[in-house]
């Protein structure tokens, strides 16, 4: 069969792929679409769209049912019910990917700068060579065990290359989170999975929680994220405040949806979990981001 304008169904009923019997728009055998061999430009736009943004509905499904019905995502996904939604893995990363690179986005769009994680008090530019650490301010550094154990680990000079640079240093420290979150994320699934052992559930089951679970924190961070270019404190206070409300809830909501359990077991095993997932996060993403300051 030559090229053909008209889709591959209205012609033999044969998938081109593997040759069998077309009953819909779908091969029944190996799952490829049933399309024109000769496409025209509009094929290769919806193509091109449906690839990027999902244009047939799994996306904005996806994602409303991710924020607005905690755990029914898991729910489905481990029940079988899967065709409708995104998988877990491709939705943690597009989300996550929309959080860690909306910051720089807005700030080259808007021109605004985001407040700067790392913010530096402990200088004096009045001597050449830029900023530099004040010898008040290395004496009081220097006055507590810990002060004196990081000043020794980190040096005066590459203590006066971070001071000298703010920006960079706000720039690795954004850049190393999303290495943290490649070792908590795993290290949540691992948490829920002991605290609920025994109720049927794999590992696997408990890290595509985990994926949903974090997607939907990260979809709360981009708001606060946008709220930081306001340069409103009032407003950075208010949707922080939410967010942290929003992803209390979320939680919550989801871990009795999906891993259940009485209401004591419930209460007692989640506040084990978030406390100690909790510790785990600030160990972690303290380690990534001084691991990162180091390399200046």
């Amino acid at each position: 069969m030559g090229i053909t304008d008209e889709p591959t169904a209205a012609v033999d009923a044969a998938c081109l792929n593997c040759g069998a019997r077309l009953t819909g728009a779908y091969c029944a055998e190996c799952g490829q679409k049933v399309l024109r061999t000769n496409p025209t430009v509009m094929d290769v736009a919806r193509s091109v769209a449906e690839e990027l943004t999902d244009l047939d509905g799994k996306f904005p499904r996806s994602m409303q049912a991710l924020l607005t019905r905690p755990g029914l995502l898991t729910e489905d996904w481990l029940a079988g019910r899967r065709a409708r939604w995104w998988s877990p893995v491709r939705l943690y990363l597009v989300i996550s990917a929309l959080y860690f690179l909306s910051g720089p986005v807005i700030e080259r769009l808007t021109g605004v700068t985001q407040k700067q994680i790392a913010t530096v008090t402990v200088t004096d530019d009045s001597v050449s060579g830029g900023m530099r650490l004040t010898p008040e301010a290395e004496a009081e550094i220097l006055a507590s065990e810990l002060g004196r154990r990081v000043f020794e680990m980190v040096g005066r000079e590459r203590m006066n290359r971070i001071i000298a640079n703010p920006a960079a240093v706000n720039d690795a420290i954004a850049g190393a989170l999303p290495k943290a979150m490649f070792v908590l994320l795993p290290l949540f699934a691992f948490l829920t999975w002991l605290a609920w052992y025994g109720g049927g559930m794999r590992f696997p089951a408990h890290l595509y929680f985990a994926l949903h679970l974090h997607a939907a924190m990260f979809a709360s961070f981009v708001v606060t994220r946008v709220a930081a270019f306001t340069g409103s404190t009032t407003v950075n206070i208010v949707v922080a405040s939410a967010a942290i409300a929003y992803t209390t809830w979320y939680a919550g909501v989801a871990i009795k949806r999906v891993l259940g359990g009485s209401t004591a077991e419930f209460l007692v095993k989640t506040a084990v979990v978030g406390a100690v997932y909790a510790i785990c996060f600030f160990a972690v993403t303290a380690l990534v981001s001084f691991a990162a300051i180091m390399q200046f």
